[in-house]
């Protein structure tokens, strides 16, 4: 097993999900962690009140780290575990806390001048982002509590075809939207069957969201920091650890169209996989990437849309030009998910 996943027994035991879950379903946010849990330590989670008497009480700057699932560390390899822990009718394991992920690392780096806090959520896209920074600085400024640095973080979950559910027309507007106000928005945006639709529909709104969060950061005097995702090409197109029902998928808005993607990019994969390294060999690789709309992982028009907000409002940028030459399995946990060497 690789030396940045928790390997001994009694790590696997130390984070057990008694409700089963990690989650729970917020119709403003997408999803939340579980109450009391609304920050990720390296160990374990922090509440509200916790982080905000840390601060207070130690007097540091504040980076707030905000993101999906490659900001918070989301562990897929535990998937087959709990399988068969299931099998055993034992508690489930959380994929959290099992590697180091950004925010742990930039804590050893700059943890005695600064409080770092990780306010990632996995399955987040960048609206969410955008809905949960909003929260928190509210909160903070509620509380006395200045963010000096937000490093934003999003990418995959956008690309991502879910049902045809588009975040801005699924999600409640406002956390106190009347139900009758929704039925009646929805009612005027009913949800498409006749194409892919994704989380985040295009780039341009992509780009827009991002926008804002950067302006939401500098509006509260924290100037922000972009992280650009970067994904595995090597990775079979549509693969998880989780068991999909395609015909739930063909029958579900746009799934059939999903699924006709998925048969282009498997094709691009399976002819490309086995070739011997060539710039031909990546680029197959890539546009395999570009038709598969079933796992989490950013397009190129949402990274060029990423980079161009970066130079518009002069944000810092930050890449990782991942090797092509290999496998890359030594930086990817799996589709998407960063290993601790990058990081």
């Amino acid at each position: 097993m690789p030396n940045n996943i928790v390997s001994s027994e009694d790590d696997t035991e130390k984070h057990l999900l008694t409700e089963g879950t990690s989650f729970r379903h917020d119709s403003y946010l997408y999803r939340v962690l579980l109450p009391g849990q609304d920050f990720l330590e390296y160990d374990g989670f922090s509440t509200y009140a916790e982080t905000a008497d840390r601060i207070r009480s130690s007097g540091k700057k504040v980076v707030l780290s905000i993101g999906e699932s490659s900001t918070s560390g989301w562990d897929t390899t535990i998937t087959p575990i709990n399988r068969e822990r299931k099998a055993k009718d034992l508690l489930p394991v959380s994929a959290f806390f099992r590697y180091k992920n950004f925010t742990d690392l930039l804590r050893d780096k700059i943890g005695d001048d600064y409080e770092v806090i990780n306010a990632g959520i996995p399955g987040h896209s960048v609206l969410s982002g955008v809905r949960r920074l909003n929260q928190l600085q509210s909160r903070f400024k509620r509380d006395g509590i200045s963010v000096n640095f937000v490093v934003i973080h999003f990418g995959n979950n956008d690309c991502l075809w879910e049902g045809n559910l588009q975040d801005r027309v699924h999600l409640i507007k406002h956390m106190q939207s009347p139900i009758f106000f929704e039925r009646i928005r929805r009612y005027f945006h009913p949800i498409r069957s006749d194409r892919i639709v994704l989380r985040t529909n295009s780039a341009a709104d992509f780009g827009k969201y991002n926008r804002q969060l950067i302006r939401l950061a500098r509006k509260i005097g924290a100037p922000p920091i972009i992280v650009q995702p970067e994904i595995p090409i090597y990775w079979k197109p549509g693969s998880r650890y989780v068991d999909y029902d395609f015909d739930q998928i063909a029958s579900s808005p746009g799934g059939e169209f999903a699924l006709a993607e998925l048969d282009k990019a498997r094709k691009l994969w399976d002819a490309a996989i086995e070739l011997p390294y060539s710039p031909n060999k990546i680029k197959q690789l890539n546009a395999a990437v570009e038709h598969d709309f079933i796992i989490p992982r950013i397009k190129r028009d949402y990274v060029a849309e990423l980079q161009q907000v970066a130079r518009d409002t002069k944000t810092p940028l930050i890449q990782t030009p991942i090797p092509r030459n290999e496998d890359e399995k030594i930086y990817f946990l799996d589709y998407c998910h960063p290993r601790e060497i990058i990081n």
